[in-house]
């Protein structure tokens, strides 16, 4: 067994989604591949629970709170995945919330290597990603098999690119590979946008039968001149926002490809609709607020609130075999 610590620099760098992308990626290729928290105070986290709905396993009680009073249980307790995994995935704290003793017991870990994920800004230089660099490997000197950049910001040009082609040339810590900034990684659910809207619900399961599809932007039915097809043609994974009076827009949203309907002011869904929406399997939000006033509020919500989603952690498992080369970890 191969066991691969995911650490990251700073929170929110997205150290545990992609340990669970790494993880998914290896079962993929018909690896048997396990991943597991470390360390987490919070036993009833969502991130916890999410980890364990993915990686059921009776094996130690992981994750550990922050004590290394019982380390060498700790260690016990991975050896025993030797049976049943090929690679142990563990997602482990990121290094600004690493003690110097938890991270001389990261090293003492048996059969071991290290990745660590670094988010970049599009402000960053190449000095800024040196250092970046020289931070982590201070607090863990050995064990690194590499890096992996994370969200990679889309419109930062060439100069990320080539900086971080430089630094593949000359770091001390091997680079594994970029993975760019992605729509579905940011996208909101429909169960996301009823909850934030408070709307009434129209189709034939439960919201959560809609929660596989991840929406990436949210499109304005007042907003068609010439056809809707052609409008609404333009994006897949869309949430439509059209005033409930108007079934000719919400129809021509129902036949491209969209995702979830949000039905603004005051109205009455005819049967048509419902029946179309249901065939495509479209849940239908209804609000009595504005057009204006439900875009507004979706805005302002419109952030990464499941960054730790199924259908989320499948896409970037691809990302991963697309950006990433794991050759010298596995």
């Amino acid at each position: 067994m191969k066991t691969i610590l995911v650490t990251s620099l700073n929170p929110k760098d997205g150290k545990t989604s992609c340990a669970l992308g790494l993880a998914k990626s290896l079962n993929d290729q018909g690896y048997k591949s396990t991943c597991i928290e470390l360390f987490n105070s919070n036993i009833e986290s969502s991130q916890t629970s999410f980890i364990k709905e993915l990686h059921p396993n009776e094996i130690g009680s992981f994750p550990y709170s922050i004590n290394l009073a019982n380390k060498n249980k700790i260690i016990e307790d991975i050896k025993k995945f030797n049976d049943t995994t090929d690679y142990l995935i563990i997602d482990t704290l990121s290094l600004s919330d690493t003690s110097q003793e938890i991270a001389e017991f990261l090293l003492e870990i048996p059969e071991s290597s290290i990745i660590i994920i670094i988010k970049l800004e599009t402000s960053d230089s190449i000095t800024t990603i040196r250092e970046k660099l020289n931070a982590a490997s201070t607090i863990v000197p050995k064990n690194i098999s590499g890096v992996i950049f994370n969200s990679i910001p889309k419109y930062s040009g060439l100069t990320l690119e080539s900086n971080i082609a430089k630094l593949r040339e000359d770091s001390n810590i091997p680079i594994l590979g970029s993975i760019p900034q992605s729509r579905t990684m940011k996208g909101i659910t429909s169960s996301s946008i009823l909850n934030i809207t408070k709307g009434i619900l129209t189709a034939e399961h439960p919201i959560e039968y809609y929660e596989s599809k991840i929406i990436e932007r949210i499109m304005i039915g007042g907003m068609v001149l010439g056809s809707g097809k052609d409008y609404f043609n333009r994006f897949n994974n869309k949430a439509v926002l059209v005033r409930g009076n108007r079934p000719d827009i919400q129809m021509a949203a129902i036949n491209n490809n969209t995702s979830c309907l949000i039905f603004t002011g005051e109205h009455t869904i005819t049967d048509y609709i419902k029946y179309h929406a249901s065939e495509e399997e479209i849940p239908i939000i209804s609000v009595n607020a504005t057009t204006q006033e439900t875009l507004n509020l979706i805005s302002s919500q419109f952030i990464e609130l499941d960054v730790l989603h199924k259908s989320k952690i499948t896409h970037l498992s691809k990302l991963i075999d697309q950006q990433v080369t794991l050759s010298n970890v596995l």
